[in-house]
């Protein structure tokens, strides 16, 4: 009876230590479920039960207490500051899939649960310290406007943009704190101090923090491709091999300060080292000590634009692998040359494939060229290729009568013989071909008056 208590009871031990050891490559939970079925309107003093679902859509309030007691609350509206929420049940959950929401954690009594499935939530309290899941789906932020102290079972997944924007530590002590990471985390005056012997990073995305300090037990898992750089210090690495790259891939480890070595960092040639040499015993392991340019910050896999309504070119092109990505700018040009932004949108920044649209709306040339400006968080940047859209505009000399005064000083007005709801270019050229002027018309029945700008004598007019 004694051997099979003994046996059972390492294997215990073994099966625990396994929860939080090195796991190359990292796995992660799920995306967070995003949909709940609203039984009534969030109010001040709400406290709900499991089964009840509350919903804030629209307006800005402040609400001075609010609980979970099992319930959801879904914010899908514009602005929601709670100054003292209560979490009292594990089944509590708070969704957010627009709008922003500021919450000031008053009692967290149990592991409870936030799902960031769109829009911004500030966490801007400092009673927060206790076991939480924060789960950021890709389009979502999350920040943290304090430090803390976790002292038991905080898990952070973040699929979106997860900013640490306090100046200091965040402890993370006690318990199992699992930090999981597939978008983009940073915390320029941040420092992380992974206390607990059983604190792990999986890491597939970019990770930026100030300072780090790694306790015996702690690991940091990084899928290819990923990168954590620490602008400051490398303030101790005490656990043996604590970093790890999932088997053939490369990942970047960059510390711009000094590096504390007192075990080895890795048994990976995988990661790659970028920084001053080490100082302690321990040293880089297996690490190369030469960081690789960053990998390609996605790949395109295809960009078209078509013709969609009068005056309306729709643009859309997909992307997949997106690493270390921000934004892109769309811009336009005339002759393939000479281009002007005319819009940007952010960027998932995470892995898989991604489809974005844009709606040019103002069409005035029958020729449009269009590129894609792709910008890394780092600033920089590289553009897809270049497509030409034709557009057909409508032959305006079955739409003007006649445009007079002639000769024009201050101002010209244009005679319509029809309605059209496109738009036409009118140019003024001088004798020589020589374009002085440019003005863009929207046709209606009846005369449209334009004034002119101050202009050479001899003009003639194009439309």
């Amino acid at each position: 009876m004694l051997k099979l208590l003994l046996l059972l009871l390492s294997s215990y031990l073994l099966l625990t230590n396994c929860l939080y050891a090195q796991s190359c490559p990292p796995t992660f939970p799920l995306a967070p479920t995003c949909t709940a079925t609203c039984g009534g309107t969030a109010a001040n003093n709400d406290n709900l039960n499991a089964g009840t679902v509350n919903c804030y859509s629209s307006g800005t309030s402040t609400f001075g207490t609010y609980g979970l007691n099992g319930g959801t609350l879904l914010v899908s509206g514009r602005n929601l500051t709670v100054n003292n929420f209560d979490i009292s049940n594990a089944a509590s959950t708070v969704i957010v899939t627009g709008g922003t929401l500021n919450i000031n954690w008053r009692n967290l009594n149990t592991i409870g649960n936030l799902r960031v499935c769109g829009g911004t939530v500030n966490i801007i309290g400092t009673n927060y310290n206790n076991g939480f899941n924060y789960n950021v789906a890709s389009g979502g932020t999350l920040n943290f406007s304090t430090t803390f102290n976790a002292s038991g079972n905080m898990t952070i997944t973040n699929r979106g943009n997860v900013n640490f924007n306090a100046t200091g530590d965040y402890n993370f002590n006690n318990s199992g704190n699992n930090i999981n990471n597939l978008g983009m985390m940073t915390g320029t005056n941040a420092d992380w101090n992974l206390a607990s012997s059983s604190s792990v990073v999986n890491n597939s995305g970019s990770i930026s923090i100030r300072n780090l300090a790694m306790n015996t037990g702690n690991f940091v898992n990084m899928a290819n491709g990923a990168s954590l750089t620490v602008t400051g210090n490398l303030e101790s690495n005490n656990q043996t091999n604590s970093f790890c790259v999932e088997a053939g891939g490369c990942a970047n480890l960059t510390v711009n300060g000094s590096s504390q070595m007192n075990n080895p960092l890795t048994g990976s040639s995988g990661i790659r080292y970028c920084g001053a040499a080490p100082t302690g015993s321990g040293g880089l392991g297996s690490a190369v000590n030469n960081c690789v340019a960053s990998p390609l910050p996605l790949t395109w896999l295809s960009f078209g634009g078509k013709v969609v309504s009068n005056n309306s070119i729709l643009l859309n092109w997909v992307t997949t692998q997106e690493i270390n990505t921000q934004a892109f700018e769309i811009e336009h040009s005339y002759n393939g040359t000479d281009f002007t932004r005319i819009g940007s949108i952010k960027s998932n920044n995470t892995l898989g494939n991604h489809t974005y649209t844009f709606t040019d709306k103002n069409i005035v040339n029958p020729h449009n060229y269009y590129r894609i400006k792709q910008i890394d968080v780092d600033l920089q940047y590289s553009y897809s290729k270049t497509i030409l859209v034709n557009y057909e505009l409508e032959a305006t000399n079955d739409i003007i009568e006649k445009v007079y005064p002639n000769p024009a000083s201050n101002y010209l007005t244009i005679a319509l013989t029809k309605n059209s709801s496109k738009k036409f270019l009118m140019t003024l050229y001088n004798l020589y071909g020589q374009t002085v002027w440019q003005t863009t018309l929207t046709s209606a029945v009846g005369e449209i008056n334009t004034a002119l700008p101050q202009l050479p004598k001899e003009c003639m007019l194009s439309n």
